[in-house]
């Protein structure tokens, strides 16, 4: 079901097409706004290389894939082929995702770039561990990895992991609530980024829990011990975070209330 809404989704897109367009629009208008030659020149060479640098976004993963391929395998090609396949998503719907307007077209495209952002990071997190993997096992890769801050990352990735499944599922059935409404202004709140931010405290309240009732011998398994200090900065910034989340939450859902009521 999340395949089939996230591509009919990326399959119904122009983005490349609208930023092909106003990248055109602009250099034309730079150029004929400008006066001296060595304006118009500077103008041109400008238009070139910021040409040359969304090229080198959209290509950037096949070339990685194949670099990364010769060098160590194709899983991590392809690992790393998905990493940067983020690029020109997050480039092309970062505007879109942080604009205000209360539209089921801007919501849509809001939850599709949660939708691939999350299919992308359990692909990775797949190329890595397998399809047939433990959190346990999740954590004790990192905790032994030797890695700078590698407690705060044996904590902080299975919970992106349980984040991106659980906020694919909350987007795939918003999107799919959204599919029928044919009023363009139609005030349905969704996706909001206190209530996004919720489910990532969510996910890792529940790895600690997860992490806390571990038999003895797995905690020594990921050095337990080890990472009790930096459990508790975690734990400590987590109940920081709650509280400004849930006034969020409510200040979004009183705002979309009187947005019903103005309509109305």
């Amino acid at each position: 079901m999340f395949l089939y809404v996230l591509l009919g989704s990326l399959a119904t897109r122009k983005d490349f097409n609208k930023v092909n367009d106003e990248f055109k629009e602009k250099i034309k208008k730079n150029i004929e706004e400008t006066k001296s030659r060595p304006e118009k020149l500077g103008a041109i060479v400008g238009a070139l290389v910021f040409g040359l640098a969304l090229m080198a976004i959209v290509i950037s993963p096949l070339i990685m894939f194949i670099i990364f391929w010769v060098r160590s395998g194709f899983l991590t090609g392809f690992r790393y082929f998905l990493i940067f396949s983020l690029f020109w998503p997050l480039f092309t719907s970062f505007k879109r995702t942080i604009r205000t307007d209360k539209t089921t077209i801007n919501e849509k495209h809001k939850l599709t770039t949660f939708m691939y952002l999350s299919l992308i990071f359990v692909a990775i997190i797949y190329t890595i561990f397998g399809f047939n993997f433990t959190l346990i096992e999740m954590i004790e890769f990192y905790s032994a990895s030797g890695e700078t801050f590698s407690n705060t990352i044996s904590i902080l990735m299975p919970s992106l992991l349980i984040f991106s499944v659980s906020i694919t599922f909350y987007s795939v059935i918003s999107k799919i609530s959204l599919l029928n409404i044919e009023d363009i202004h139609y005030p349905h709140w969704t996706m909001k980024y206190p209530f996004v931010l919720m489910f990532l405290v969510g996910s890792i309240y529940y790895v600690l829990i997860y992490m806390s009732e571990l038999s003895i011998e797995q905690q020594q398994l990921i050095n337990y011990s080890r990472m009790k200090g930096t459990i508790s900065i975690v734990e400590n910034l987590l109940a920081a975070a709650v509280i400004p989340l849930i006034i969020g939450i409510i200040f979004n859902i009183t705002n979309e209330k009187r947005d019903k009521s103005l309509e109305e």
